[in-house]
């Protein structure tokens, strides 16, 4: 494989033999070799994305690598920057940015063919993806539809069970 840059260049030429084993005549920093790493990860989990027809936000990425990036700065940047070296969207890449929301009360929803009902759920409700392509609501019983900004208000009607009280 020879990118654009080794053009004209054969690196079997500059590779150095030290017993059995043919080298390189220079030595990649820790950062470089950290950074490759993290790369690597990156470019690893996008395959997976890829393959399975699945999105991950950069947050969960983030946690899943967490002792790799150490700080989630640190993996949204280079997230960004694979996706420059791609050149794709993070949103084609099966990347977002976060939950774009949340639904919960008494409706009941198509995703991908697949029916669920939100009133139904002992949890937070149904988390809603910006990427969702084949998402309808099937049917209403609510009389109202609150939508709230802030996720921590959110969970906290969530808790009192506002979705239930008429």
């Amino acid at each position: 494989m020879s990118g654009a840059f080794l053009k004209g260049h054969n690196i079997a030429s500059s590779m150095i033999q030290v017993g059995s084993v043919m080298k390189l005549p220079f030595r990649l920093t820790k950062i470089q070799v950290k950074t490759a790493d993290r790369v690597s990860t990156i470019l690893d989990l996008l395959l997976e994305l890829n393959q399975n027809h699945k999105t991950m936000s950069k947050r969960a990425i983030f946690y899943k690598y967490k002792e790799l990036f150490k700080t989630q700065d640190v993996s949204d940047k280079l997230i960004n920057d694979v996706c420059c070296l791609i050149g794709a969207t993070r949103r084609c890449l099966g990347i977002t940015a976060s939950p774009k929301g949340f639904v919960i009360g008494s409706l009941v929803i198509r995703e991908n063919g697949k029916t669920f009902d939100p009133q139904d759920t002992q949890n937070l409700g149904k988390f809603i993806c910006p990427l969702m392509s084949d998402f309808e609501v099937v049917a209403c019983r609510a009389k109202f539809i609150l939508v709230v900004e802030k996720e921590a208000y959110y969970s906290s009607l969530v808790e009192d069970k506002i979705h239930k009280k008429s």
